[in-house]
């Protein structure tokens, strides 16, 4: 194992930068929150061509593109300190009504974003693999939760990682991965998750109630195949 990021690390800088990017267009979450909005991520997608060390200074880009009717899609640039590609990433979100949890649309919102010229797509799914999972059954912690009581997107990747195993996560990295949220996990929640691995490619979903909640998936890559 090598002092690299953990898959987790570049979600949550892809989170930060999209926090300080919508503050500088008006459109965080104290400013939806005013409205009794507030946004919700529906997946995040992300391909690293080579995984930054600890300690390692980078480079993190995020683009809004242009909303397409309630989904806000946004682009991610990683660079490393000499300005060389590291890789790129996705996310895509909606505005949802806290109150009947359901999507909203703001025109308001829409016109602050600006206009780019990148190409604008949504974000691919991810999907299970098929054949039989290895199962485990889950129960949120606190330390999952976000302040509204379900669990963070940011945790979903750490479960993946936990059910791999320190055995395979000692040998191997994901610089690959997609993530598709269903639907909110909540505490007290049980989630029935499932492990499925073919070759270096694997897939973790989970359900509540035999709906689907989430699904991950993604591949593996030996540590020594990355140069340094």
């Amino acid at each position: 194992m090598t002092a690299t990021w953990r898959p987790s690390a570049a979600v949550t800088a892809m989170q930060l930068a999209t926090h300080y990017a919508r503050e500088a267009l008006g459109i965080d979450w104290g400013t939806l929150a005013k409205k009794e909005m507030l946004w919700v991520v529906s997946r995040v997608n992300l391909k690293l061509l080579r995984i930054p060390h600890m300690g390692e200074q980078i480079t993190l880009q995020a683009i809004p593109l242009p909303p397409m009717k309630a989904l806000y899609p946004w682009k991610f640039v990683f660079l490393d300190s000499m300005g060389e590609l590291l890789g790129e990433g996705e996310s895509l979100w909606n505005l949802m009504n806290a109150s009947t949890r359901r999507i909203a649309i703001l025109p308001e919102i829409n016109a602050k974003i600006p206009q780019t010229t990148c190409s604008v797509t949504i974000p691919a799914a991810a999907h299970e693999l098929s054949g039989t999972g290895r199962r485990k059954t889950l129960s949120p912690v606190y330390t999952d939760l976000d302040i509204n009581a379900h669990v963070s997107h940011l945790r979903y990747i750490d479960w993946c990682c936990n059910a791999l195993g320190p055995t395979v996560m000692s040998k191997y990295r994901i610089p690959e991965f997609r993530i598709s949220y269903m639907q909110e996990v909540r505490a007290g929640q049980t989630i029935d998750t499932e492990l499925r691995l073919e070759g270096t490619h694997f897939s973790f979903s989970g359900y509540h109630e035999d709906e689907l909640a989430f699904v991950i998936d993604g591949m593996l890559e030996r540590y020594e195949k990355q140069s340094q």
